[in-house]
């Protein structure tokens, strides 16, 4: 789960992390890979703002990006606030949460 700011680690892939106080930025390496808002801490009085301030600011890098949203984002319309602001829904995913010792050392994956 992503509590704050500080959880979000670079994976080695030359991608920059822009920590503000209101969102957490991913940003591809050279417009390369993924790029989007990996936290958010948004208020009421404060979304609208901070959301166009984040199409704006990907909008000067001229780079399409995400805004990963979780069931606990705040303010509780914050999907209806991004689709508002010109962002489209795709198909929820998933996340997997286990102790790292209940996962056996040569798990196999299937999809």
């Amino acid at each position: 789960m992503r509590r704050s700011a500080a959880n979000v680690r670079p994976d080695g892939s030359g991608a920059l992390i822009e920590a503000g106080r209101h969102v957490v930025r991913w940003v591809g390496a050279d417009g390369r890979g993924w790029s989007g808002i990996a936290w958010s801490g948004l208020g009421d009085a404060d979304a609208d703002a901070v959301i166009a301030e984040q199409v704006d600011c990907f909008a000067a890098r001229r780079e399409k990006f995400e805004w990963k949203l979780y069931d606990c984002d705040r303010p509780p319309d914050l999907a209806g606030r991004l689709l508002a602001a010109g962002f489209m829904a795709e198909g929820e995913e998933s996340l997997m949460v286990a102790e790292v010792s209940a996962v056996p050392a040569r798990a196999a994956w299937a999809c």
